[in-house]
Formats: structure tokens, C-alpha cells, sequence
């Protein structure tokens, strides 16, 4: 089980939850709000929460610059996505 889920469509996500009989809070997370989204996922992850995390097969790349900004704050403690890759 996870605290919340980063969802790419809520809308979509929420039909598949619902069939699932599954009931969970969503945040949006996708490649037009990854700077924005990315870091408050990254938050409430560091606080303590998991997340699932629900995508589009053609955006891998979201998930890959999250993973990134885990990497370096976990080998630094850096929290500045921008000194590692470009959004």
C-alpha cells in the first residue's frame, strides 16, 4: 500500500482506481510540472510517505529526472534538481 499516488492523468488514473475498488490521493505529476510537482513528491517522500506512481508509456523520462533528483540528494544532500540535469 503507498500514501498518495503521482499520477500523469488523474482523470484516467481515477477510472482505473475506481474499477480497482482502490481509494488513494492523487497528485499530478507530469512532464509539464516535473520541476514543480517533482520536488514536493520528493518532499513528502524524504517525510516519510510512499508513492505509487502511474504513467503513460511514453514518459519514462519524468520518472528517470525524479530518480535523478532522489540520487543526488541522497549522495549530497543536495536539493537542487537544476545543478544535475535540465527540466
Amino acid at each position: 500500500a503507498v500514501d498518495f499516488i503521482a499520477a500523469e492523468d488523474t482523470r484516467v488514473t481515477v477510472k482505473l482506481l475506481n474499477h480497482l475498488g482502490l481509494k488513494k490521493p492523487m497528485v499530478t505529476y507530469h512532464r509539464h510540472n516535473a520541476e514543480q510537482a517533482g520536488i514536493a513528491v520528493l518532499e513528502r517522500l524524504l517525510a516519510g510517505e510512499t508513492s505509487g506512481r502511474v504513467m503513460a508509456a511514453v514518459q519514462p523520462v519524468v520518472l528517470a529526472a525524479l530518480l535523478l533528483v532522489c540520487t543526488a540528494y541522497l549522495v549530497d544532500g543536495s536539493f537542487n534538481p537544476f545543478l544535475y540535469f535540465r527540466f
